[in-house]
């Protein structure tokens, strides 16, 4: 068996490039930090392409590459509006907008999120996500 040594790995038009330990630890396929407390603004992103803000602390993010599949790993939180720390993401919809109250299952190429206080949806100030395939 042969090893390959290298100290970065890039594509064929010289991007994306990753370190053999950036590999080994798990890159993630996806980022987003947004406000959205008077207008949705994406203020740092990776792979993601556009959100859209489908109402009060409900957004759905696109993204530029797909997932291999659905069943990717999410991770978030944000803070209030008010800058409390008890700000909280969730996965899916609102229960009174789903009549079975099942979160809405992600796909490969976008998934639905809510920020909210407590029960209470609301806009919040930045807010984090990330998803790893």
């Amino acid at each position: 068996m042969s090893t390959l040594k290298v100290n970065t790995i890039q594509n064929t038009s010289g991007g994306s490039s990753s370190t053999p330990e950036q590999i080994e630890s798990g890159r993630a396929k996806s980022f987003v930090t947004f406000d959205s407390r008077s207008t949705l603004t994406i203020l740092h992103s990776f792979n993601v392409s556009t959100m859209v803000d489908n109402g009060v602390g409900d957004y759905t993010i696109n993204f530029t590459t797909a997932h291999s599949d659905a069943d990717y790993a999410m991770a978030g939180t944000c803070c209030t509006s008010a800058g409390n720390e008890n700000g909280l993401i969730k996965i899916g919809p609102r229960a009174n907008t789903n009549s079975a109250n099942q979160p809405i299952t992600k796909t490969v190429s976008a998934c639905r999120l809510r920020t909210s206080s407590g029960t209470t949806e609301q806009d919040t100030g930045n807010a984090y996500l990330v998803t790893y395939d």
